[in-house]
């Protein structure tokens, strides 16, 4: 990744700072429901709690009074489930320049701005990803429009063999970070912590659904756009 994509510190607000850096250490697991104490045996949900930038876990029956058009979605953000593997993800060979290796891109609602938390060799690092950047991804990609601002991730790697992108829900997001923060905490080796990391992508992998973008081309002398093939189901 290129490191012209990422603005200095001086750009970003204390506000996005702050939220970018609590996704990695915020609880994720709870016995009892954050809102009605039940006990939580087996699936559970997250919900964001936008003031304090935490996350809750919450019961499926909670679940259901934070959707999107629920009563508190001015508080707090169901966040969904789906996990995409984005099969012909486009992107240019100068984005994937550089020493980054990974990235979690994260629309912020509040202000407008796409969040960056990315692993470079010095560590997990933060910062703001640049908005032309962004909306020439969008563009090529016209299946990042679906991407739920505050609650879900466009994760970008290139670990392997060749890069994959994914979208994935905020939590997964985080569990990534606290794995290389703890990682890093207990003065593992960098071979130590890119093993953890390409296990952590390699279950990704596995369970992802495959998503495919749509691909709008120029239109044709009727007016009327080629479409591409249609995207995988959008499953929340």
């Amino acid at each position: 990744m290129s490191a012209s994509a990422f603005q200095g510190d001086n750009e970003r607000s204390f506000a996005l700072h702050r939220f970018i850096r609590k996704l990695g250490t915020t609880r994720l697991t709870a016995e009892q429901c954050e809102m009605c104490a039940a006990p939580l045996a087996g699936v559970q949900r997250h919900l964001l709690d936008l003031a304090h930038h935490t996350f809750l876990s919450i019961c499926t029956v909670c679940a259901l009074a934070f959707g999107p058009r629920g009563a508190n979605a001015g508080l707090y953000r169901l966040i969904p489930t789906r996990h995409l593997a984005l099969l012909d993800f486009q992107a240019t060979d100068e984005l994937w320049a550089g020493p980054v290796k990974m990235i979690c891109l994260l629309r912020n609602s509040e202000t407008g701005s796409v969040l960056a938390v990315y692993l470079a060799p010095p560590g997990v690092r933060e910062s703001v990803f640049d908005l032309d950047r962004w909306k020439t991804l969008r563009t090529a990609n016209p299946l990042l429009e679906s991407l739920e601002p505050d609650v879900e991730t466009l994760l970008l790697q290139r670990i392997g063999p060749a890069p994959a992108a994914y979208i994935v829900p905020i939590d997964t997001c985080a569990r990534l970070i606290g794995l290389l923060e703890d990682r890093r905490w207990n003065q593992e080796g960098e071979r130590a912590i890119w093993q953890a990391v390409g296990a952590f992508f390699a279950d990704l992998q596995a369970s992802a659904s495959p998503a495919i973008t749509v691909n709008v081309r120029e239109c044709g002398p009727g007016g009327e756009g080629e479409q591409g093939p249609a995207a995988g189901k959008d499953v929340r």
